[in-house]
């Protein structure tokens, strides 16, 4: 399962962390109970993992702890970009006014063979 959905016009540190939150309530919502993130940003990365995200100054970081609180098992862990091209793939394919949340439950073409390339590549 996947989505896209434009952000706006934040910094790349407000993107990153909207994307984590969209996605966290997104599969909360399908009712998943063990979750592995995996993100291309270490600042997003510390911020959420950090023991003191309850209390961050940033109010995406709360709400993601707050969210990782509930009755589940969230693992948030860094990956390097390179390794992070079907997302980015995945993220391209909306247009950047379209605020709108785009939920896919298989891969879309483009992404889909970004993936097979990873899976051989390992």
């Amino acid at each position: 399962m996947g989505f896209a959905k434009a952000i706006g016009g934040s910094d790349n540190l407000q993107v990153e962390l909207w994307a984590l939150l969209e996605g966290l309530n997104l599969a909360w919502d399908q009712g998943f109970e063990r979750l592995l993130v995996r993100s291309d940003s270490k600042q997003v990365v510390n911020l959420v993992n950090s023991p003191s995200a309850g209390s961050s100054v940033l109010s995406l970081v709360r709400a993601i702890h707050c969210l990782r609180q509930k009755s589940w098992t969230t693992i948030v862990s860094w990956i390097p970009h390179n390794t992070n091209r079907p997302t980015d793939a995945l993220a391209k394919l909306v247009s950047p006014s379209d605020f709108s949340i785009h939920v896919y439950s298989d891969p879309p073409m483009v992404v889909d063979s970004l993936l097979k390339e990873d899976i051989h590549s390992l």
